[in-house]
């Protein structure tokens, strides 16, 4: 199979997977779009005065069963306005079945990082499954997110919470507003920083009706004192040429907390972690969990043992899965 495409990306999980001749005529990548990911070359053509142009060939179907035997459900790109006059770009990805002609509920899905990105890729396990469930997914890619440059990936640096949620917020508004989804029925998710996004979101708004936690931070100074990457919560608290210190800036690691603003909370939320989780060790689920059961908010706890600061055993990934349908269809239904 062969594609000529100005919009072909490079690696997966937000990352460039690739490896070059020595002169650059040859390129192999890690690629996908309607399928898994695949090996793909790229052959590099030079003519005189044209513009240099790669045409692409798959090498391998390594995941052919899931290719010819399930169906995506389409993938939309958009551009919303947030605060500052931003524009941000998201993925919406639209229901394969419903149950009325209603608009459907919505799952904001937070990437991590946050010098992450959502891609359209193929992305079963989390946007496809909810997706195929009748849900609304929206991916936005909010500032702090790569591949916008420097200042825009380096606007969250001190700010973590602030705007970055009004670009998520913002994006829900674009939705409903055009009557495209149900205002009434928006849950959040995320992993990592998108974990601790949920967390803060939960603390600061009621406008979401359920939330996932997964693997965040609660307690910046607790996080401080146990992770296995002191400095990012330094780096991203501080300013981009002077660091936080937790031993002197504690307003600001205290104010930056999700579990400071705890009380605030009103919306069920199921909390998920790796036990053996070293970059945000399991305390800051412990925490979190906590604060929520003795104010009476619906919340469950799940631990999974063996995992890091991802699930990589089929059984937990399938498991986590499962409890995220339940959990929304629960209070979103």
């Amino acid at each position: 199979m062969t594609t000529l495409s100005d919009n072909f990306l490079l690696g997966d999980r937000g990352w460039a997977h690739f490896s070059a001749t020595s002169d650059l005529s040859q390129i192999a990548v890690t690629h996908s779009e309607q399928h898994p990911y695949d090996v793909w070359l790229g052959e590099l053509t030079n003519q005189d005065n044209q513009p240099a142009t790669i045409t692409w060939h798959r090498c391998t179907h390594l995941n052919p069963l899931a290719e010819e035997t399930l169906s995506l459900a389409s993938t939309e790109r958009i551009r919303y306005e947030s605060v500052d006059g931003w524009n941000i770009e998201a993925l919406i990805t639209w229901p394969k079945k419903s149950a009325t002609a209603s608009p459907p509920p919505l799952i904001v899905n937070v990437h991590g990082g946050p010098s992450g990105a959502w891609q359209d890729d193929w992305d079963f396990y989390r946007t496809q499954t909810l997706a195929a469930a009748g849900y609304a997914v929206l991916c936005p890619n909010i500032r702090g997110s790569i591949g916008r440059g420097v200042a825009f990936a380096d606007a969250v640096i001190g700010d973590m919470g602030g705007k970055d949620l009004q670009d998520v917020l913002k994006g829900v508004d674009y939705l409903v507003e055009r009557k495209l989804v149900d205002g009434e029925r928006v849950g959040i998710m995320g992993w990592s920083y998108g974990g601790f996004m949920t967390a803060w979101a939960v603390t600061q708004t009621n406008r979401f009706k359920a939330a996932i936690m997964g693997a965040g931070i609660s307690d910046f100074h607790s996080f401080h004192a146990q992770t296995n990457i002191q400095d990012w919560d330094m780096r991203f608290l501080g300013t981009v040429n002077e660091p936080a210190n937790p031993l002197t800036d504690i307003a600001i690691y205290r104010d930056h907390s999700p579990l400071t603003y705890a009380s605030q909370a009103t919306t069920p939320t199921l909390i998920v972690h790796g036990e053996k989780d070293l970059c945000v060790p399991v305390n800051q689920a412990w925490a979190f969990y906590r604060a929520l059961l003795e104010q009476g908010i619906p919340v469950e706890l799940i631990t999974y043992p063996r995992e890091g600061h991802g699930l990589t055993e089929r059984k937990h990934t399938l498991d986590y899965m499962q409890r995220t349908l339940n959990w929304f269809n629960r209070f979103l239904s």
